[in-house]
């Protein structure tokens, strides 16, 4: 079956789209969002689009987005851009599409600085537990706790009980 998918871009209606995958033999034209239109075609289905641009807002969702259908077994047809993935010549596109969508992750990692993975740091709460039993009881200096335990001593202070303890 030739599904067609419009998403309005920005500035247009999507008559001229809807017309275009009409007049490109569409059965159906889904407008609904993607997740609809994944949900929509089955192995073997042929998705038509007007352009690249109508599968996402950005050129990686848009990429994303014709993965999916790949994924799906699915054949592509982008009208603007003349790719019918159906076709021998054409046949690369997934594949291509696949890498460019690896630099695109290699270039997000390459800007961490090394041994920087993101977010913040996971605090064992087994020490944390311990380090704040051995201050609050008083017996060990903050330089011991923080050896013995791993745990800062910004940390520490930021994880004791609130309600003033006397320790202060």
């Amino acid at each position: 079956m030739r599904v067609g998918y419009c998403r309005p871009p920005a500035g247009h209606g999507p008559n001229k789209q809807r017309e275009a995958l009409e007049a490109a033999g569409c059965e159906l034209v889904v407008d609904s969002g993607i997740a609809s239109l994944l949900g929509s075609i089955d192995a073997g289905d042929v998705v038509v689009v007007a352009s690249l641009g109508a599968l996402g807002s950005t050129s990686a969702s848009a990429v994303r987005a014709a993965l999916e259908i790949g994924a799906k077994a699915a054949e592509l047809v982008v009208l603007d851009q003349g790719i019918d993935t159906s076709k021998e010549e054409h046949g690369a596109f997934f594949r291509h599409a696949a890498a460019i969508m690896g630099v695109d992750e290699d270039r997000k990692g390459s800007r961490a600085k090394p041994g920087h993975t993101g977010g913040k740091s996971k605090v064992d709460p087994s020490a944390l537990a311990n380090a704040i039993g051995m201050y609050q009881s008083g017996e060990h200096k903050l330089s011991e706790i923080t050896a013995a335990t791993g745990i800062s001593r910004s940390t520490l202070y930021r994880n004791l009980p609130k309600g003033g303890d006397g320790d202060g």
